[in-house]
């Protein structure tokens, strides 16, 4: 029996230690890329659900990512505030149209940035045009009254064809589990292409 037993010449002693090793080396390698692309997937994740939301004209689910009111307000004072349903149908139509693509995001620490294209409405032409429909009323004696005004901006929004692309670079804020997205200028500008020089535009028209 000695004979049996005996280990053959030249084979090699296993050592069960070595492979365990090499398995949790492999587990915590998986792991770390496993939470740098779910960390990478959550600010993405966010500005998803936010334009898709927005688009969408569900309120409640928008404020989970922003302040809705203040990016209505960004746009126009009279578009803020609650139980008009005129208000609500224009609000709708401010994003109903928008498309969306995120080319790239960086992430550090408790804030990321995101480069973020955006197709939507030409809001030069949805503002001008706005613009225009109130002075015609004006010039045919008509008072224009806050109802007037909402009016015509939902005839203008929903006669507006014309389609504007622009690339931006927001900011996003880590607000315990989830991830919120600063409305600043670069925002409001992505958001609503073109406004940000509807100053000028109205300016050369009225010259």
């Amino acid at each position: 029996m000695g004979k049996h037993s005996a280990r053959r010449t030249g084979e090699k002693s296993r050592n069960p230690a070595k492979g365990i090793g090499i398995v949790v080396v492999i587990c915590i390698l998986l792991g770390v890329v496993s939470y740098i692309v779910y960390s990478k997937n959550k600010p993405k994740t966010a500005i998803n659900n936010l334009f898709t939301e927005l688009k969408a004209g569900n309120r409640e689910e928008i404020n989970n990512y922003l302040d809705y009111e203040q990016l209505i307000y960004s746009l126009d004072e009279m578009l803020t505030g609650e139980g008009n349903e005129q208000i609500s149908n224009i609000r709708k139509k401010l994003f109903d149209s928008m498309e969306w693509n995120i080319e790239n995001i960086e992430i550090d620490g408790e804030n990321a940035t995101a480069v973020v294209e955006v197709t939507n409405k030409d809001f030069v032409k949805v503002i001008t045009n706005w613009m225009k429909s109130i002075i015609n009323e004006r010039t045919k004696g008509v008072e224009v009254t806050e109802e007037i005004s909402l009016q015509k901006l939902q005839d203008t929004l929903t006669g507006t064809q014309e389609r504007k692309t622009v690339i931006k670079k927001i900011i996003l804020n880590q607000d315990g589990k989830n991830w919120k997205i600063e409305i600043d200028e670069n925002f409001r500008d992505l958001v609503y292409p073109g406004i940000d020089s509807v100053v000028t535009v109205l300016n050369q028209n009225n010259k």
